[in-house]
């Protein structure tokens, strides 16, 4: 049953109209590489799993989930795609329980290659970055991803 709960949830936030038609869907790994001093606690430097992103064909949204064996992650930007600029997205993190943070997640890609993802792309890796990762609102962690276009 939570299972199912999950799955709809992420469903919904992830695959809401707004990217689900018409949009460019990948998927891959990912590894955080590095963290700020304001992030205490338990340390994600090393936490690493499968991403999906979706990139609307029209440039109109853009959407990310990160799945590690205990908890996932979505962050879902309308109005655009992510860049090198950190933009505020709409965030949902689940692990045995729904949580919410209080505070904005900022969400930015540096270093992404191929600039513009469009029809015949197969292949996109970047570095982004995370501001407000995990319950403080001043923690920033890069992670790499490396994404091959879903052919089903």
């Amino acid at each position: 049953m939570r299972f199912t709960t999950v799955v709809l949830c992420f469903g919904i936030l992830y695959c809401s109209p707004a990217v689900a038609q018409d949009a460019f869907f990948f998927r891959g790994v990912f590894s955080i590489v590095s963290k700020n001093q304001a992030c205490v606690g338990r340390n994600p430097v090393g936490d690493a799993g499968i991403i999906r992103l979706s990139v609307a064909a029209d440039g109109g949204a853009s959407a990310f989930a990160l799945y590690q064996p205990n908890i996932a992650q979505a962050f879902r930007l309308e109005g655009g795609l992510f860049n090198a600029s950190y933009r505020r997205v709409q965030s949902l993190t689940t692990s045995a329980r729904f949580a919410s943070v209080r505070h904005s997640v900022l969400v930015r890609f540096a270093q992404q290659r191929p600039t513009a993802i469009g029809a015949n792309t197969s292949f996109v890796s970047f570095v982004g970055f995370i501001k407000g990762y995990g319950a403080r609102a001043e923690c920033v962690v890069a992670f790499r991803a490396a994404l091959t276009k879903n052919i089903d």
